[in-house]
């Protein structure tokens, strides 16, 4: 990996505000820092983790100290305190249009100095105070951004910060957990079924460093990873990903044709060369099954299942508990799996600072919930006298077509399941009869 930005990469840009955004490195390209639009040429060329300042317009590189690093570092305890102190609006003597006017003028740095110089209760304030004032005044008066390299974590973040549904609610903890239990590694072959974006085909590529297979199963006409662009990955790594149709499951009973006499560098043959190879893969098996997004887990895992080896790991995602509650149900009387688990994972931001390290006042309520186990070889025969009770099935006996059709259908059903047993609850509650 390169060290500089260059030409056509993706750079993960945190300005002065903490806003995240993944921009494309182009000239003609622009990004939006604050109320401003400027131009992210400037940033093209520069090392990684380098910080711009906004100064007419233009980004600049700042070669000091950033203002979120900026930071005061005198803990000692001090006498003063705010008690005394009243917001009424009344302590800064400077008016909003004398503001105004220093900021036309001067930079920004010079505007919170002034700010200080004319606050009438800025000395009397205590350490702690005096740095968050500063702080806050730092984000108003100062534009600032940072490029970074992308990963699949930080990318992870600012998906669930800016637009969590389009990669499904999947949080950074459960993309760990994700990549945990389906024990990704190098030399591996990972079957993945997503509806994210492409990030958890893009993690498992990160991960497996070009050194493994990475079968990515999509619905429709093509698959939808874009989040694979971002990662920056060379030839190497995306060349270990495999796009394949679901519906091509459904074919592997048939003979497959044979390529021996095809002239496989003609363009022509390509098509049909990609997909013997694919099923090819296929037909040898995966070490590893990951399914995560929008699909009803249950029809991909019954399609999906029989093509995992032995002691594989099964990881399962979704953003609803019922649908994960409805496969773990399946795997266990069906005798299928060991070690058959459902789990939500709880996240939560820390500040850490010299005497006011505590946890962050608000929080995320879920990042989903991942199901695991280990695929067992199983002789257990369903039985057939009830309808309702799930039962093995190969891949010809759910078609993968059903698969887009009933995703919608899943999400919504979860969705409306979840407020039920709380309202349940408290109609239990007001109906108790204290006296029995």
């Amino acid at each position: 990996m390169a060290a500089v930005i260059q030409e056509g990469d993706f750079a993960l840009l945190i300005d002065s505000h903490e806003r995240h955004s993944i921009q494309e490195m182009k000239s003609a390209a622009k990004t939006k820092i604050g109320k401003l639009k400027c131009s992210v040429a400037p940033v093209i060329g520069q090392q990684y983790g380098s910080t711009f300042k906004v100064q007419n317009g233009k980004l600049e590189l700042l070669t000091g100290r950033s203002a979120r690093e900026m930071r005061a570092t005198d803990t000692e305890q001090v006498a003063e305190d705010n008690r005394d102190l009243v917001d009424n609006n009344t302590a800064q003597s400077l008016t909003a249009a004398e503001i105004t006017a220093l900021k036309a003028q001067v930079s920004g740095e010079e505007v919170i100095e002034k700010l200080v110089q004319n606050s009438a209760t800025f000395a009397t304030k205590t350490q702690f105070s005096k740095e968050k004032y500063i702080k806050k005044k730092q984000k108003k008066y100062i534009h600032e951004v940072t490029a970074y390299r992308t990963t699949a974590w930080n990318i992870c973040n600012t998906y669930f910060l800016n637009n969590p549904a389009k990669t499904s609610y999947v949080r950074a903890d459960s993309l760990a957990q994700i990549l945990t239990l389906s024990n990704v590694r190098p030399g591996l072959k990972v079957l993945v079924i997503e509806t994210c974006l492409g990030l958890i085909t893009g993690a498992v590529a990160e991960r497996l460093g070009g050194m493994g297979t990475v079968l990515n199963g999509y619905g429709g006409q093509q698959a939808s990873t874009p989040i694979v662009r971002m990662l920056n990955m060379g030839a190497s790594v995306t060349s270990s990903i495999v796009d394949f149709p679901l519906t091509m499951i459904g074919d592997m009973k048939a003979p497959l044709p044979s390529i021996e006499g095809l002239d496989q560098t003609d363009p022509s043959n390509a098509a049909t060369v990609k997909r013997v190879k694919t099923l090819q893969l296929l037909q040898e098996g995966v070490d590893s099954l990951i399914i995560a997004g929008r699909y009803d887990p249950l029809v991909v895992l019954k399609n999906v299942l029989p093509l995992l080896k032995l002691s594989g790991p099964i990881v399962i995602y979704s953003p609803y508990f019922e649908p994960l509650a409805t496969c773990e149900r399946y795997l266990l009387q069906n005798r299928l799996a060991i070690k058959v688990q459902t789990a939500e994972t709880w996240f939560r931001h820390y500040q850490v600072l010299p005497q006011r390290t505590h946890p962050h006042m608000t929080m995320t309520a879920t990042g989903g919930y991942v199901l695991s186990a280990y695929k067992i070889e199983s002789d257990f025969a369903a039985p057939t006298t009830s309808s309702s009770e799930p039962s093995t099935s190969s891949v010809a006996d759910v078609p993968m077509e059903d698969v887009t059709t009933s995703a919608a259908a899943a999400t919504t059903a979860a969705g409306d399941d979840e407020a039920e047993p709380a309202t349940k609850r408290q109609k239990v509650n007001e109906d108790d009869d204290v006296s029995a």
